[in-house]
């Protein structure tokens, strides 16, 4: 196994991104539609600027449910409608690039408590690297 691989061989390319003015409430829509687990938020011109997890969401989500009464869904669904990808990312996202290694992202995802990483080059987000992409790689490569 070579640890020194660059992540640009194993990173995704074909994300799904958000722009910070989108509505909340489209977020389940999205996670349990494309099966995926990070939403990268960019700017107009690519630029990574943070950085929705289905964890963020759900806690938001299960957060908002604080009206008991017959139409807690609804008004639950119009608190999201209300709130921005703005309101809900993570601002200070920490990123590699397409250069770094394997060896690198593993450190990363090791001491940090999130489960991707965001690839950018030169601000602009380009791809995005997971724990799961690393585990495939080491497995099909045995």
């Amino acid at each position: 196994m070579n640890f020194s691989t660059p992540l640009a061989t194993i990173m995704s390319t074909h994300l799904i991104t958000l722009n910070e003015e989108d509505s909340a409430d489209q977020l389940g829509a999205i996670f349990n539609t494309h099966k995926i687990h990070h939403l990268p938020v960019i700017d107009n011109e690519g630029k990574l600027i943070g950085i929705i997890s289905q964890t963020d969401y759900e806690r938001i989500r299960y957060g908002a449910s604080l009206f008991r009464n017959p139409d807690a869904e609804s008004y639950n669904e119009a608190l999201l409608r209300s709130l921005r990808v703005v309101d809900l990312m993570t601002k200070d996202v920490k990123t590699l690039r397409p250069t770094d290694s394997l060896s690198h992202a593993y450190q990363l995802l090791k001491h940090n408590s999130f489960r991707a990483i965001p690839i950018v080059e030169k601000g602009i987000l380009i791809g995005i690297v997971s724990a799961l992409d690393l585990l495939n790689h080491c497995f099909q490569n045995q």
